[in-house]
């Protein structure tokens, strides 16, 4: 009874002090005298109505509680009834939200009675009906359940954790903010960012696409009883991922190619797009392997490269092709991370994470040369290395599930570990993650833990053995990977003063300084070794944060008139692109700032994300036990690992950085749950099974250990791996019994360099001078440029700017940058294309006087300084 007496006297007082504070604030009711603002007369006289109706209310209350008390018994079983309640919980939630959201614009507008005065008539009615909707709300949980909140002791462990981990969380975020120096060498901006409405929409699409499911796998289990084998979250679960990966090859493909660092706007004399930087040694490996002259001896990414042949073998030599290739494979993540939120969780975290997964990465297309992190139409190793990160995860997860009926999953783990240590060294570093879970899960158990982490073991070095050995024949290494020595350009800077420069130059292969110079001088400096590696180990799980909704919107009405006096603690942004996402790029300026976190204090919008974050931990936790340490330990592991090679944010550790997205998910739907579990005051969903279940673990444990299943398993993988290393001998060499002098033989005798008016003379004695060189082999990526243009890579020289017009392209299998000084681009050029080459060898280049291609029809391009240069000409 007395909540009701307070319900009913709550509105009315609220209303009586907002007309009075209304009222001192602008003269609220004389406003009406004026004509223009007749017209919210008539939502006044409502307003007034209901006061009085709850002042009535609230007289009847107190004055004759028997009344009162009839009307409640009759009231309650209807508006307790469970479709009648769920939907006014539902309804009124969303409209308290909603007028949350428009508050703050409405109480600016209320201080500036003089600009806009109609809204300052609006602003009462709203604040009073936004009141009474979430008082409603309250009255309504009251009704039904009381002061009772028992279905919150189930989550009693959960929320001890919760706390820990956003303490934990906080004291991080304050220790980038005021105690992290940036490093001046390989320190990278964050990610890719993601607008808050866009995470509302993928909320809405989760809680959506549930519903149809709760209502397919309802209709399912009529085809299916409960004998069955087949059941019906199964089939969904397939139809999830299946949606999920349309969805994202759909999405995805729909993205124009844009210019990029790693694939620079097209120019003559083909006007396509190709690899550049990085991407260049991936693509050209793959090249290699295509014409028969086998991976170089230190190939860097053999699976991918080996992808990225398989795809042009098919779909031909086209950046485009590749590019869809791509997105086909890697539109997989999103699936694979559905199924490991609800491993972890439920099934709404997994959709809603599948659905941002899809929605950040068309924003990295969309943005793509804003913000050059890797995107799936790339050709770099990042995003399947991320692809690989997933999937390691999600079977070291499922296996934790059930680690006595799934024997195989630590071989399946051990495979898809070494394949992937193939497309990015770095994984390596995951080893130990299996054998550490193990022991969690089995401790006291020797036995029980020592089994699965051999059988890993195991399975890693039987894949990796066929590499293992092409590489040591090849290099005297263990997986030919040179980025070592790309780890010591990147500490020269620790080198003695007497070797010491420009940082940035020192940093870079030009200038490398010896080894033992670097090793003695981070030696000689192990505190600034130390606090360049944890800056760069914050800066990378920082970069992560600041890739979740960062900026609270509120929507645009009048321009530049409002400044919200709380702006820089909330970071409300006004603007008339306030809600794009290239206004968001443009004005939070994290990818113009080496470093972002000394930007304004965003306290609500980034405490938020570490409280979702730490909610998110702490609800798989719950469910999941040591299975929610796995991508914890992957994404600790892998920032360790670019710390200790001096390297962070960007690119970086995208590899890892859904990690952080991972528990965002799960804890905004967690949000979701919990306020199902105020409202129906018991455990939300009803069921919260840890895992994994012991008598299922035991019963599993009694069978015997499936031994040809996992020897053919092993085999696979062995096979799988053999594959690159037979490829490089089974593809016959594309200039198989033809040499560079037979074939300018074959030119003369045919007339090509008369009819193009080269004097054959002129050609003799070019051959004849030192440092001369005549080259068969394939021409990529033939780029024209005039003498104002260039490139500033130093690992292509030959797209420099150099002070003359010229053609350069890249001549494999020799590895020559090749570049010919030409006026003007050529008709018709075709990347890789077969050629032949004249010219003098400098020291990291190839100054060509001749480019015959070797296709129908024969082109012979001359050098613009053939007559005038020699090789004895710089």
């Amino acid at each position: 009874m007395k909540y009701a007496r307070l319900y009913f006297l709550l509105p009315l007082v609220e209303g009586a002090l907002i007309l009075v504070g209304a009222s001192i604030a602008g003269g609220a009711l004389g406003l009406f005298a004026d004509a223009r603002l007749r017209a919210v007369i008539p939502g006044l006289v409502v307003f007034l109505a209901l006061l009085a109706g709850f002042g009535w209310l609230s007289w009847l209350a107190w004055r004759r509680p028997e009344s009162l008390e009839r009307w409640l018994a009759q009231a309650t079983p209807k508006l307790t009834r469970p479709a009648v309640y769920w939907t006014l919980v539902i309804v009124l939630s969303i409209l308290s939200l909603l007028g949350l959201y428009l508050l703050p614009l409405f109480a600016q507008v209320f201080a500036q009675v003089s600009v806009f005065r109609i809204y300052h008539l609006i602003f009462p009615f709203l604040l009073w009906a936004v009141l009474l909707i979430m008082q409603t709300l309250v009255a309504l949980r009251l009704l039904r359940h009381g002061t009772s909140f028992s279905g919150f002791a189930a989550y009693h462990r959960m929320f001890v954790v919760w706390g820990i981990a956003g303490l934990f969380l906080l004291a991080l975020a304050l220790i980038v903010k005021y105690a992290v120096t940036p490093d001046f060498v390989g320190w990278g901006a964050p990610g890719v960012i993601m607008l808050g409405s866009q995470v509302l929409l993928a909320l809405a699409l989760a809680i959506g696409l549930l519903a149809l499911i709760l209502l397919a796998i309802k209709g399912l289990r009529r085809l299916f009883p409960p004998g069955e084998r087949i059941q019906p979250g199964l089939l969904i679960d397939i139809a999830v991922v299946l949606l999920l990966w349309a969805a994202s090859v759909w999405q995805w493909s729909s993205q124009p190619l844009r210019p990029t660092w790693f694939n620079p706007r097209p120019v003559e004399p083909n006007m396509e797009y190709y690899p550049y930087s990085d991407s260049v040694a991936y693509d050209v490996s793959a090249q290699r392997l295509l014409m028969g002259a086998g991976f170089e001896p230190e190939v860097i990414r053999p699976v991918y490269s080996g992808f990225l042949a398989l795809a042009q073998a098919v779909s031909g030599i086209d950046y485009h092709s590749v590019a869809n290739w791509q997105v086909v494979v890697l539109a997989l993540i999103p699936a694979l991370l559905y199924l490991l939120a609800r491993m972890l969780h439920h099934r709404l975290s997994g959709l809603l994470l599948g659905v941002l997964m899809i929605i950040q990465q068309t924003n990295s297309l969309r943005l793509a040369g804003i913000i050059d992190v890797s995107n799936a139409k790339m050709v770099m190793s990042d995003m399947p290395a991320q692809l690989g990160a997933i999937l390691f995860c999600l079977l070291l997860v499922a296996w934790l599930q059930a680690p006595a009926s799934r024997k195989l999953y630590p071989l399946l783990a051990g495979g898809v570990l070494a394949i992937f240590i193939l497309v990015r060294t770095q994984f390596a570093i995951f080893i130990p993650v299996l054998p550490f879970l193990a022991w969690l899960t089995y401790r006291g158990q020797p036995r029980r833990w020592l089994r699965p982490s051999l059988l890993f073991l195991a399975a890693l070095l039987i894949a990796l053995s066929p590499w293992i050995v092409r590489s040591f024949a090849a290099t005297q290494s263990l997986l030919s990977d040179p980025e070592p020595q790309g780890l010591l350009f990147r500490y020269s800077t620790f080198a003695s003063a007497e070797g010491q420069g420009n940082p940035e130059e020192l940093a870079g292969p030009d200038n490398p300084p010896a080894g033992e110079a670097v090793v003695q001088g981070l030696l000689s400096q192990p505190l600034g070794l130390v606090k360049v590696m944890a800056a760069h180990y914050l800066n990378n799980h920082a970069s992560t944060l600041f890739t979740l909704p960062t900026v609270f919107h509120i929507p645009e009405l009048f321009a530049d008139t409002i400044r919200y006096p709380w702006q820089p603690y909330f970071w409300i942004r006004f603007g008339e692109r306030s809600g794009s996402l290239l206004d968001n790029v443009e004005r939070t300026q994290y990818w113009a700032t080496p470093r972002p976190h000394t930007l304004p204090p965003l306290w609500l919008p980034l405490i938020s994300g570490l409280a979702l974050i730490g909610l998110g931990f702490a609800a798989a936790r719950q469910k999941s036990r040591v299975a929610v340490w796995t991508p914890v330990l992957l994404a600790l592991l892998y920032n360790v690992g670019n710390a200790v090679a001096r390297l962070s944010g960007w690119r970086f550790n995208l590899p890892v950085d859904w990690v952080g997205l991972l528990f965002y998910a799960i804890g905004l739907v967690q949000l979701l749950f919990l306020a199902g579990v105020l409202f129906s005051n018991r455990a939300f969903p009803r069921r919260i099974r840890v895992l994994p279940d012991p008598e299922q673990d035991a019963a599993a444990a009694q069978r015997p250990y499936p031994k040809g299943q996992a020897l053919a398993l092993c085999l696979a993988f062995f096979l799988f791996v053999a594959i690159f290393p037979l490829a490089e001998r089974l593809i016959p060499y594309r200039f198989a019994g033809m040499t560079a002098e037979s074939t300018l033989a074959e030119l003369k005798a045919e007339g090509v360099f008369e009819q193009a008016g080269v004097d054959w003379e002129l050609i003799q004695s070019r051959l004849q001078a030192e440092g001369a060189g005549l080259y068969l082999g394939r021409a990529f990526y033939p780029r024209h440029y005039d003498f104002t243009e260039g490139s500033e890579s130093v690992k292509t020289p030959a797209f420099r700017w150099r002070p003359y017009s010229r053609l350069g392209l890249l001549l494999e299998p020799h590895d020559k940058d090749v570049v010919l000084p030409l006026r003007y681009p050529p008709q018709d050029f075709p990347n890789a294309g077969d050629v032949l080459v004249l010219g003098c060898n400098y020291d990291d280049y190839l100054r060509a006087d001749l480019v015959v291609t070797l296709g129908e029809p024969r082109q012979v391009l001359a050098s613009s300084r053939l007559n005038d240069w020699d090789c004895t000409t710089p």
